[in-house]
């Protein structure tokens, strides 16, 4: 009787600690997401940017051979 409600309670100390786990892990990738996404729009941004320039580039400069892509 003990060896079973130990092994009741130790199962129930696992499913906490991984909950606790996630909840961390949940936490953590909550604020990197809320840290890199202001960060990911700005790059976004940047790279329409470059690619707008680098067509209007392309564009003015045929006489050049430039990989317009």
């Amino acid at each position: 009787q003990s060896a079973i409600s130990n092994q009741q309670s130790a199962i129930s100390n696992q499913q906490s600690a991984i909950s606790t786990r996630f909840f961390l892990i949940f936490i953590l990738l909550h604020y990197i997401l809320l840290c890199f996404f202001p960060l990911l729009r700005g790059l976004f941004h940047l790279v329409a940017l470059l690619k707008s320039y680098g067509v209007r580039f392309c564009l003015h400069s045929l006489v050049i051979p430039i990989d317009c892509r």
